[in-house]
């Protein structure tokens, strides 16, 4: 076990990962200045994850743009986050959508509890019903009147109920459609500048083309 006044970068546990670490980001500094682009947190994300080689994918990405010899900065925030950005927003969306699958399945339940109420309820006055359709006497009668109005009262409060219910998950609902068109707003700009990104122009093309194509016109960017 190391000294804990000792450094942690000195520590013999550590150093070697360290050594790795080191020749990784200088690896990736070379690259950025061999290759003249700008020294910006996505670049060096990028060519530290290639110098470590620690995803295929990136690899094989950054190897084709290495073999043209030259490529801009908007090449390389595509292959960024093709294969190392959007892993928050696709882990947001997905917990916003476990979120929403709750609150609808909430929703079901209380439709359901409502359906048997309602049910309950109409037993309730068809019992009522034939109770006084078969009786000669007054007494009957009252005793329908004050089930009746007991009955009356529990559909009133479970009704209640079931609206609150409602219209809480309607605003948990309204509150989750918000956050997922925040991050899908986020996803389509450049954390740094706001500047629309590479995703977005795909998606905007992507219109663009259908459009003319629905309307037999030619394509206007």
């Amino acid at each position: 076990m190391s000294d804990s006044k000792t450094p942690v970068f000195q520590c013999p546990e550590h150093q070697q990962a360290f050594a790795k670490s080191y020749a990784h980001a200088n690896s990736a500094c070379e690259l950025i200045t061999e290759y003249g682009t700008p020294p910006l947190p996505n670049t060096f994300a990028l060519m530290y994850a290639y110098a470590a080689q620690s995803d295929e994918s990136v690899v094989i990405a950054v190897n084709e743009m290495l073999e043209r010899g030259s490529f801009s900065q908007y090449e390389i925030d595509q292959v960024y986050n093709m294969h190392l950005g959007g892993s928050d927003d696709a882990e947001k969306r997905e917990g916003i959508g476990r979120e929403v699958e709750q609150q609808l399945s909430s929703v079901l339940d209380l439709v359901g509890t409502g359906v048997e109420n309602s049910d309950q309820f109409e037993l309730a006055l068809k019992q009522i019903q034939q109770a006084v359709s078969n009786s000669d006497s007054t007494a009957p009668v009252s005793a329908a009147i004050t089930r009746l109005l007991s009955e009356n009262q529990r559909m009133s409060e479970q009704s209640h109920h079931l609206i609150e219910g409602l219209q809480e998950s309607k605003r948990q609902i309204e509150r989750l459609q918000k956050e997922l068109e925040t991050v899908r707003n986020e996803s389509l700009r450049d954390p740094l500048t706001k500047i629309y990104n590479r995703r977005a122009f795909d998606m905007r093309l992507s219109a663009e083309i259908d459009s003319a194509s629905k309307q037999q016109s030619e394509l206007c960017l």
